[in-house]
């Protein structure tokens, strides 16, 4: 049985990119107490201060500290350089076993 609707609604392509780069996803929160939101469709990530009782999948109110195009450098490159300067002290995601710290 398939669904059907009374109305059918076109969304323009413009509205979808604007709406995926709002989609983002927690990387993790690092040793600074700041929590890195990763936004694949904008190629950003936003580092955002959130104190230490913040929790993965809690909102976040803060204002962003900064946000760090990727340039088209894959997010292994950004976890590795946040392990390297402030450390994780929480990770959803991880840098290859193999990454060698590299240029992009």
């Amino acid at each position: 049985m398939m669904a059907t609707t009374q109305r059918n609604t076109k969304v323009s392509e413009q509205t979808v990119t604007d709406l995926s780069a709002k989609i983002g996803f927690v990387v993790g929160v690092d040793g600074e107490q700041c929590v890195h939101v990763h936004y694949p469709a904008a190629d950003v990530v936003e580092v955002t201060p959130v104190g230490e009782d913040y929790e993965v999948g809690d909102y976040i109110t803060n204002e962003a500290e900064r946000v760090q195009d990727l340039g088209d450098r894959p997010l292994e490159h950004w976890m590795a350089y946040v392990a390297s300067e402030r450390g994780w002290t929480t990770t959803t995601h991880r840098a290859p076993d193999n990454w060698n710290g590299g240029g992009a």
